[in-house]
């Protein structure tokens, strides 16, 4: 029922603006809501930056605004208001509701005020053609490009600048780009795979019966706190269950 659901629902924040930052972030799952829903956020409001992030999401909205980053983008017309800007950003999932959107459902850019108004603007954003909606429900950018599945698991490290996205293993993320410090995570003894020989690497490590050289240990710190422990034990575990 549209009771059980919020407005402002997304993968990562549900409300975001006046020049917030999202950087670097995915999320992978099942997203609703009754409007303002976005794989990443569901709304900014008064601009703000959402950079280097995907979404793998399937994202629906009961009523309007639906977006595989952004479900809306609202400039605001306070002196705090600062321009929106998404970037770097690609959308594998699927996006259902009114005024959807494969990148972004809605845009309402007001006046600051009598002279200026703030700008949305795309760079290098990416979704599926196989997604049933434009890139934008209700304005154009030749900054956002549809690409075919495979096209973008190719492309990513080419597309992307400064290599942020490599394509993954099919085993991870079901081939699409990923983050190059998530494709690396985990593996410990260098050989391009997860498995239980890097959990064993690890625990031994942490019984400081074997010794990490530097790339070693920043890819045994799995949840990039800064140190290597017994949490990361558990989280490679579970990367390497979930890799059979």
């Amino acid at each position: 029922r549209s009771s059980d659901l919020a407005n402002c629902a997304g993968g990562i924040a549900g409300e975001m603006g006046y020049g917030a930052t999202i950087e670097e972030c995915t999320f992978s799952g099942i997203i609703k809501g009754t409007s303002l829903v976005g794989g990443i956020a569901g709304k900014i409001q008064g601009g703000g930056t959402i950079a280097n992030c995907y979404s793998n999401a399937a994202v629906s909205a009961e009523g309007d605004s639906a977006g595989g980053i952004c479900g809306c983008v609202l400039t605001g017309n306070s002196d705090s208001a600062v321009n929106a800007q998404i970037s770097n950003c690609y959308s594998a999932g699927t996006v259902t509701g009114a005024s959807s959107g494969a990148i972004t459902g809605t845009h309402n850019i007001q006046e600051k005020n009598a002279v200026t108004k703030n700008t949305v603007s795309y760079q290098n954003c990416y979704y599926l053609s196989s997604v049933n909606t434009l890139a934008l429900s209700d304005m154009t950018s030749n900054d956002i490009q549809k690409l075919s599945e495979e096209e973008l698991k190719k492309s990513a490290a080419v597309i992307m600048p400064d290599g942020l996205l490599v394509g993954a293993a099919a085993s991870q993320n079901d081939g699409f780009p990923v983050f190059r410090w998530l494709s690396s995570a985990g593996d410990i003894n260098q050989d391009d795979t997860v498995s239980a020989l890097d959990a064993v690497s690890l625990q031994k490590y942490l019984l400081a019966s074997e010794t990490f050289s530097k790339e070693q240990w920043e890819a045994a710190d799995l949840n990039h706190d800064g140190n290597v422990n017994i949490y990361d034990l558990i989280l490679l575990k579970r990367k390497v269950i979930n890799n059979r």
